[in-house]
């Protein structure tokens, strides 16, 4: 309606600043980054339904990425520290991580999402610590260049020009972090948000502070039991005197050691002996009580002087780097020569190597350096992938396909861009802008190409699919339908129920015995986090919620470069009968209600068009709405109501308008 309203010459340049703008951009965009970082919020394979083991902290890599772009961070910039931050910040000998510190490390998380099932002892052996490496590479060469190299692991490549020399020279740049002889178990692989001597200083401080809280609960705890004993001798004298000592006895013998006499009397004269917290409390003298309470009240202040710091999944070397060798047909069983570290010789300048750092100091103390130079390598200006495939990936968010139709794959096994020199022009202006992926994003949505109408006339569509079926020449805007977790997030939102607080851990779910998967009501942080955005549910490998997983959420077996988008029956019954879906439509229906308080049904209809469509219902929708709403109003009015509503004719109608094609796909 902003827009709409916006008469003056620059309404859509206003309406794509602000959207821009928005916090909601970052969430947007940036899941689009974890699918190709391999993000989720887990440890392992993830092949049981029931069985969830959260990966310590990685929330925070997800939270890093919105905030990254939100701020609009150069490009070149939020790469290097992904790949290399820890050897960014000097923070083995640092007093106090700085907050800046501390962002790099988080930004290494992206070097831990490979599948990790070594946390069991029978599965931490050679061969899934090689997989782990091998499956990092792959996502490190598909996300930012555009490589599939993996077959070179084996073999050299049989298609593209990578031998097999270079595939290990790459994986030496990574194996000091992921070193298969010195290995960290992938429930360990983490840091704190404090440097190494401030988490010392912090235990201490604590360890202090527990050493005399356990003081204080003994002598709170020797007042009460004093008391307790007391009460217990008056509650034992009220015992006939023949039983009195046995009963005594008897309640004082572990349960499983006592004779059939003594489990009589425990049975039927103990419960009489049981002194309560409460009888205690009501029985302290004067000084016991004050004894009680200024224990008590010391406690609570020393527990308020507790310092805390939290987890981080982070990439770090464990030591000086191992030799790497090349594995013939990629068995680690059998070496080959020792590799250097290095990058696919294809990608250098001729007779200009990059050079890697083997070992030594490097950038930072007890750092190689091997993965800060391969970044510095891969944001250079005049490197000839990486900014092409930043640009491709963006293309194909928007247009469905990207400039070259394999974004994982730029080789000659891909596909060749149709249009190479706006690529290269795409990637120039990334570069030459300094890295900033929003002057991007504002270059082709101000672009005639992406105003373009997804509609032709017959004769335009007819002969222009006879030229150019696939659109390659971009004669029309195409359809798009909306990915998982906008159709879930659009939903709440017409419903008036979506909660947009950023950041924090993970909200729980659960996998029901029925196989749908739902959020954990049982173990929500705060009754609002059902109706967080989808970004922030928990990321699993295998099992989604429902809703999700019926519009092709993304099983993570290692990352996804490129979504699926089918349309299949589930789709609409999940729309249909399922209860996320169905639940919201009464609560559409109620905001509709409460936003037309005059009770006009066109008003409503108009209103409940808006909300979901985003435009008012044509002469014709608007005459078969109220032609709806009372055949329904007819049809239901004897009809037992189950759900307590009160206006069932909106909810239909509510529900319907979340089912049509015009909400579920971007015009």
């Amino acid at each position: 309606d902003r827009f709409l309203a916006d008469r003056r010459p620059g309404a859509w340049t206003r309406l794509v600043d602000r959207v821009l703008a928005d916090p909601r951009y970052g969430e947007r965009w940036g899941r689009y980054w974890l699918d190709v970082a391999g993000y989720v919020d887990i440890i392992g394979a993830d092949n049981d339904a029931g069985g969830i083991k959260l990966a310590p902290g990685v929330w925070r890599y997800r939270d890093y990425v919105v905030r990254s772009y939100n701020a609009d961070k150069p490009f070149d910039e939020f790469l290097v520290e992904q790949v290399a931050g820890d050897e960014l910040a000097e923070w083995r000998d640092a007093d106090r991580l700085a907050p800046e510190q501390l962002e790099q490390l988080v930004a290494t998380g992206f070097l831990r999402h490979a599948r990790d099932s070594t946390s069991s002892p029978e599965l931490n052996t050679a061969d899934i610590r090689h997989q782990v490496l091998y499956e990092t590479l792959q996502t490190v060469s598909t996300s930012l260049l555009g490589l599939t190299v993996h077959c070179a692991q084996c073999h050299s490549h049989k298609f593209d020009p990578i031998s097999q020399a270079d595939y290990y020279r790459l994986a030496a740049i990574f194996t000091p972090s992921l070193d298969v002889q010195n290995w960290i178990q992938a429930d360990q692989r983490h840091l704190y948000t404090v440097s190494p001597s401030h988490k010392i200083r912090i235990d201490k401080h604590n360890g202090r502070i527990d050493a005399r809280v356990g003081e204080l609960k003994k002598r709170a705890a020797a007042v009460r039991a004093n008391v307790s004993k007391r009460l217990k001798a008056v509650k034992l004298a009220a015992l006939p005197e023949p039983v009195r000592a046995d009963t005594d006895a008897a309640v004082e013998v572990p349960k499983d050691k006592r004779n059939p006499v003594q489990a009589y009397l425990a049975l039927k004269l103990g419960p009489l002996l049981v002194v309560s917290p409460d009888e205690v409390n009501r029985n302290l003298a004067a000084a016991e009580r004050m004894t009680v309470t200024t224990a008590e009240s010391e406690i609570a202040r020393l527990n308020s002087t507790r310092q805390s710091y939290e987890t981080i999944r982070v990439a770090w070397e464990t030591g000086p780097p191992a030799p790497t060798y090349l594995y013939r047909r990629g068995d680690y069983t059998t070496p080959g020569p020792e590799v250097k570290p290095g990058v696919p010789l294809i990608l250098d300048p001729p007779g200009r190597p990059t050079v890697i750092p083997s070992s030594g100091p490097g950038q930072k103390p007890a750092s190689s350096g091997r993965r800060l130079a391969f970044a510095r390598w891969l944001t250079r200006a005049d490197h000839p992938v990486t900014a092409r495939v930043i640009v491709n990936r963006m293309w194909m968010r928007y247009f469905g396909t990207g400039l070259v139709s394999t974004p994982a794959n730029f080789g000659l096994s891909g596909t060749e861009p149709t249009h190479p020199k706006l690529l290269d022009w795409l990637a120039r202006e990334l570069v030459d802008n300094g890295w900033s992926l929003k002057r991007v994003h504002r270059q082709v949505l101000l672009s005639s190409t992406y105003r373009q109408s997804t509609s032709r006339s017959a004769a335009e569509w007819n002969r222009a699919k006879t030229i150019d079926p696939a659109n390659h020449l971009l004669w029309h805007r195409p359809l798009k339908r909306l990915e998982s977790e906008a159709v879930r997030d659009s939903v709440l939102a017409v419903s008036g129920q979506v909660d947009l607080l950023q950041g924090g851990p993970a909200v729980p779910i659960k996998a029901n015995s029925d196989s749908s998967v739902v959020i954990d009501s049982s173990k929500l942080a705060r009754p609002g986090d059902v109706n967080r955005r989808s970004l922030y549910l928990t990321c699993r490998r295998n099992y989604h919620p429902t809703e999700l997983s019926v519009f092709d959420q993304p099983t993570v077996a290692n990352n996804c470069t490129r979504r699926d988008s089918s349309a299949v029956v589930l789709q609409s019954l999940v729309m249909l009968n399922g209860s996320f879906a169905m639940n919201r439509a009464r609560l559409f229906a109620a905001r509709v209600r409460s936003e037309t308080p005059g009770g006009d049904q066109a008003a409503r209809i108009d209103r409940a068009f808006r909300l979901s469509l985003s435009r008012p219902p044509s002469e014709e929708e608007q005459g078969l709405a109220i032609e709806l709403l009372r055949r329904q109003a007819v049809e239901l009015s004897g009809a037992k109501n189950t759900n307590g509503s009160t206006d069932r004719p909106l909810e239909h109608l509510c529900h319907m308008l979340l089912n049509t094609s015009e909400f579920l796909y971007v015009p």
